[in-house]
């Protein structure tokens, strides 16, 4: 895990942690990442894109696309510019303040709609309407911690 503190130059407060992909594609910048279960990919540092069985694992967002098989850097905590929202049956707008979760398997992002529990993982910071289509990109804070 890595920190790193707000400072007088704007930079804002972060944190990272390095995970393994083994979700057999890229993960893309903005989308969630989710801590395998399965038995035999069980090591505590991989992680897939949200299946139903990882919903609930949310380790953070991509900071950059992650190869298959390769290590890469999750925003943990902190300002993450690019957040995927996943794409719904219906249009909603997302509001800034809004928590936002996981979805279901294969949405590959996150929702005022998805499982936002008590506080949700992550903050909407800007307005977003959400329809039927692929989804969007938003800029969010991560609380995954």
């Amino acid at each position: 895990m890595e920190f790193q503190n707000f400072h007088r130059h704007g930079t804002v407060e972060q944190g990272w942690g390095m995970w393994f992909n083994v979700a057999g594609q890229t993960i893309t910048k903005g989308n969630s990442g989710h801590i395998v279960t399965t038995a035999s990919s069980n090591t505590g540092y991989a992680v897939v894109n949200v299946t139903a069985e990882e919903v609930r694992l949310f380790v953070g967002i991509a900071e950059a696309d992650i190869a298959d098989t390769k290590p890469g850097r999750f925003i943990t905590y902190g300002y993450a510019e690019s957040v995927q929202t996943f794409a719904l049956g219906t249009s909603i707008t997302i509001n800034p303040g809004d928590p936002l979760g996981p979805g279901a398997a294969a949405s590959l992002g996150v929702s005022s709609a998805g499982l936002v529990t008590a506080y949700g993982p992550v903050l909407c910071m800007e307005s977003a309407a959400v329809t039927v289509s692929a989804g969007s990109y938003i800029s969010g804070w991560v609380r995954a911690m």
